[in-house]
């Protein structure tokens, strides 16, 4: 049986400050969750995972949620696969931040993108349960719902207890793998196609 060819796959994170996007990659990639918030203004990251059997190069590009870093985050977007919209879900506002700013976003620069919406922090909602209205935490259900209706994956993880955490990058893997076979196949398609239309001189 011949062996897959190794595939690569980038991922870019993108979100508001402060809902753990780098300790989302830090606690998957080094298996430690940062001590305190440091905001990131770009950095990349690299490691193998394996998808059912399939093993993949993962290029991880950390990118800042603050707008005066907005000009150098489009520069990561070149080429990317497959985009993790992160948002807290004890922070409503990084919610409708992710469906309104950040979505639009990728959807104007790469639309031809997997992505993924990633609620973090799930290991502390019981401790924002109290909280009412628009303050009370964003609920699994709700947010699936919501998502869905944009055609996209919904994930949920804790950076800091790990939970969910391999689940998220199974996903996004798993999506961008498809959306770049997808474009091969199309790619490959119009070949032939193109290849058809030719005339032949006699």
């Amino acid at each position: 049986m011949a062996q897959q060819q190794e595939a690569s796959v980038k991922l870019v994170n993108v979100g508001d400050g402060s809902v753990g996007k780098t300790c989302i990659l830090m606690s998957y990639t080094e298996n430690k969750f940062p001590e305190k918030y440091v905001p990131t203004i770009l950095e990349t990251k690299s490691c193998e995972v394996n998808i059912n059997g399939r093993t993949v190069n993962l290029g991880l590009w950390d990118t800042a949620g603050q707008e005066q870093y907005e000009q150098l985050r489009g520069l990561a977007y070149t080429e990317t696969d497959v985009f993790l919209i992160v948002f807290s879900v004890v922070d409503p506002a990084s919610f409708d931040n992710a469906l309104k700013k950040w979505y639009p976003e990728i959807q104007e620069n790469v639309p031809q993108a997997a992505k993924v919406f990633v609620g973090n922090k799930i290991d502390m909602r019981a401790e924002y349960s109290n909280k009412q209205g628009k303050d009370a935490p964003i609920m699994k259900e709700t947010a699936q719902q919501i998502i869905s209706n944009l055609g996209c994956k919904y994930v949920e993880c804790s950076a800091l207890t790990q939970e969910g955490l391999k689940e998220v990058f199974q996903v996004s893997v798993t999506e961008g793998l498809n959306k770049k076979d997808t474009d091969s196949s199309s790619k490959s398609k119009k070949k032939k196609k193109d290849k058809k239309k030719g005339c032949t001189l006699i």
